[in-house]
């Protein structure tokens, strides 16, 4: 999904710079930097993005097998588990 993003922002933004070429004397410089600058970030912002529900998941889950099982000192916050 984050390839097809990445493929679909590079194309708009040529094709950006192709109308804008043609309509106007400014000039819209697009190098291979800037295509790999922003492959990086859309790459970093899709893991990130894929890893913190999967973080905060198993949190929630470490947290409810300590309630589950009564472990010793376990505090709940109010309200996270039924009956808390």
């Amino acid at each position: 999904m984050a390839l097809a993003g990445i493929v679909v922002g590079i194309l708009i933004s040529l094709a950006a710079r192709a109308a804008i070429d043609h309509r106007s004397t400014l000039r819209v410089v697009i190098t291979g930097y800037w295509i790999l600058t922003t492959t990086i970030i859309a790459m970093v912002g899709a893991i990130l993005g894929a890893v913190y529900p999967a973080v905060t998941r198993w949190r929630r889950k470490i947290r409810l097998r300590r309630w589950l099982t009564n472990e010793e000192g376990f505090q709940p916050r109010r309200g996270v588990f039924p009956g808390s």
